[in-house]
């Protein structure tokens, strides 16, 4: 039997694959997925957003909400079952991760991990890397030491999960702050940086 928090982190990952799956949308617009949650089913945007990251349960209308959105019928069994995806996890993740590198990175990565770039353009067409190359990938991405590529859905995830793109979205964060919460945060970051 399914528990609650199950259910709304199933819920969450069903939203993101629809947003993820959908051609009009896709991968390419991850950043705006909040954004268009909520125009689709008139949520707030902050609503949408603790949807997405499975932060909190949805209630029921915003369930409701959703599942009309993308056309859902009772019939369909709705958001809080698995969706029948056909992907390839480990196939998609590589793609999602290779598709954050800028121009000239892939090259950079083959000559760390000590292979042939064209190995590289075997992985975006489906041939999966060996088992100590999935780990070296999960530290030159900077991914957490737990993550299983083979397993753990990050070509879903809301945020942004490697190093590089963390860095950017805070940036973009910082770049939106005013002068007053400016000095907190950077009060805040020293102080992360100096009990580390």
């Amino acid at each position: 039997m399914q528990s609650e928090a199950d259910s709304h982190g199933l819920v969450s990952e069903n939203v993101r694959y629809l947003l993820w799956k959908d051609p009009t949308i896709g991968a390419e617009h991850r950043e705006r997925w909040a954004e268009i949650l909520a125009a689709r089913t008139g949520l707030s945007i902050h609503d949408a957003e603790t949807i997405l990251e499975g932060s909190r349960e949805p209630a029921e209308e915003e369930i409701a909400l959703i599942e009309t959105a993308f056309g859902f019928t009772a019939r369909d069994g709705g958001l809080r079952y698995p969706l029948p995806t056909h992907e390839h996890v480990l196939v998609e993740n590589v793609n999602y991760l290779l598709g954050t590198l800028e121009s000239g990175a892939k090259t950079r990565l083959a000559d760390k991990l000590g292979i042939a770039k064209t190995t590289i353009s075997r992985w975006k067409r489906g041939s999966e890397p060996r088992s100590a190359t999935l780990r070296a990938l999960v530290s030159e991405f900077g991914l957490e030491r737990t993550v299983d590529l083979a397993k753990d859905k990050i070509y879903l995830s809301f945020r942004p999960v490697t190093i590089q793109k963390r860095r950017e979205r805070l940036k973009r964060l910082i770049d939106g702050i005013d002068g007053d919460k400016l000095e907190k945060v950077i009060a805040a970051v020293e102080l992360m940086v100096r009990d580390s």
